[in-house]
C-alpha cells in the first residue's frame, strides 16, 4: 500500500522491545511479555511513562505485534515526528489457562486472561519500569480477538483503564458490558473503534458502534478500505496512539 508507510524504518530514534519473563500465580506457569519502551527510555531515568496494554488476535501470541504488525517502528516514527507521546507498550499473551480451569460442551478451557492482565501483568509492569501508575495513564487495546478482550477488560475495569482501542474487533452483544453510560463516559477519555469495511467483521464492529450510540456511550468510529489484516491493525495503531495520553 503506497499510503501506508509508518510502519517502515526511518533514520530516526528507535525504542527497543524486551522480553520479561515471569511466573504467574494464577496459571502456575512461567510465561512472557513483550515490552517496548521509547528511545527516551534509557536517556532521561527520571522519566516516567504512560502504558497501553496492546493484544493480539486469535491463534497469535506476545510476539505478533511487534514482529507482524512492526509497533515498534509505528512508535519510533510517531514519536520522532512529534506525533505521539512516549509511551510503554506491553504485549501479553491472550491465553491464560488455571491448572483447574473448567471445560466446555467442546472441550475448551475458560480462559483467565482478563483476570491475569488486571491481577499480575499490570503490577508486574509497574514494579519493573518507570511507569505512572494510575489510570488516566494506562490505555488498553487489541485487534479481532484481543479487540473483543479489550472492550471486556477496559469496560469492566473503568477505574483501570482511561483509553480505550478496538481494532477489528470480533465482539458481539456488548451491551451487558454497559453497565452505565454516564460512568463510561466520565471514565474514558477516549473509546475508538476502527474496522475495514470489506472485513468480515465489519458488520459486528457497526454492532458495536451501534450500541454505543443507542446506549449514549461517546466513542469514535473509525470505518476505511480494508480487510482482516496487518495493513488493517497497522494503520488503526498509527491513528490511534497520537490520540493517547495529551497534556
Amino acid at each position: 500500500d503506497p499510503e501506508l508507510d509508518c510502519y517502515l524504518p526511518r533514520k530516526v530514534p528507535h525504542g527497543q522491545i524486551t522480553v520479561r519473563p515471569y511466573f504467574s500465580k494464577l496459571t502456575q506457569a512461567w510465561r512472557t511479555v513483550h515490552v517496548y519502551t521509547p528511545p527516551s527510555y534509557d536517556e532521561d531515568h527520571d522519566q516516567r511513562y504512560p502504558v497501553l496494554y496492546l493484544q493480539h488476535g486469535s491463534g497469535e501470541n506476545q510476539t505478533s505485534w511487534g514482529n507482524q504488525g512492526r509497533a515498534g517502528t509505528i512508535l519510533d516514527n510517531l514519536i520522532a515526528e512529534g506525533q505521539c507521546e512516549p509511551m510503554i507498550i506491553v504485549m501479553e499473551e491472550g491465553y491464560a489457562y488455571e491448572p483447574n480451569a473448567d471445560t466446555d460442551e467442546r472441550g475448551r478451557r475458560e480462559n483467565s486472561f482478563e483476570r491475569l492482565l488486571v491481577e499480575e501483568t499490570i503490577p508486574l509492569i509497574e514494579s519493573h519500569y518507570r511507569v505512572v501508575a494510575d489510570n488516566d495513564h494506562r490505555a488498553i487495546a487489541g485487534l479481532s480477538m484481543g479487540g473483543g478482550q479489550a472492550l471486556r477488560i477496559g469496560l469492566g475495569n473503568l477505574d483501570t483503564f482511561s483509553y480505550l482501542g478496538c481494532f477489528s474487533s470480533a465482539a458481539r452483544d456488548i451491551g451487558d458490558l454497559i453497565p452505565d453510560a454516564s460512568a463510561v463516559n466520565d471514565s474514558l477519555k477516549l473509546f475508538w473503534i476502527g474496522c475495514g469495511t470489506e472485513d468480515f467483521v465489519y458488520p459486528r464492529s457497526v454492532g458495536v458502534k451501534d450500541a454505543l450510540r443507542e446506549a449514549g456511550v461517546s466513542h469514535e468510529f473509525y470505518p476505511h478500505p480494508g480487510t482482516h489484516e496487518w495493513q488493517s491493525w497497522r494503520l488503526h495503531l498509527s491513528l490511534f496512539a497520537p490520540k493517547l495520553f495529551k497534556p
